[in-house]
């Protein structure tokens, strides 16, 4: 299949009750360099975020990975608190 691409997040309880997120994405292709990202909206948003040019990719894998941690944090708490669905409910997102 063309496209896929696999993130498992784990938590543990690390000792002082302090809690601990991970996320592998083993199969995680990024480029700062190359290919596509000469094209001018790929140039301009890399540029933005200060990750256009050799040397880059670590920095752009880096926000990745801390963009998909702060998803599953914030998934992972309207879970625990139960206000995923009644988020969708309250703004009408769920059809009866």
């Amino acid at each position: 299949m063309d496209g896929i691409s696999q993130v498992r997040t784990t938590s543990t309880t690390a000792p002082v009750s302090r809690a601990c997120l991970t996320a592998q994405a083993p199969s995680l292709i990024v480029a700062t360099y190359g290919g596509g990202t000469g094209l001018a909206t790929q140039r301009e948003c890399l540029d933005l975020l200060g990750c256009y040019g050799t040397g880059k990719v670590l920095k752009l894998a880096g926000i990745v990975a801390a963009t998909v941690l702060c998803g599953e944090l914030s998934l992972g708490w309207a879970i625990l608190t139960e206000q995923w669905v009644t988020a969708h409910d309250r703004l009408g997102r769920n059809p009866p």
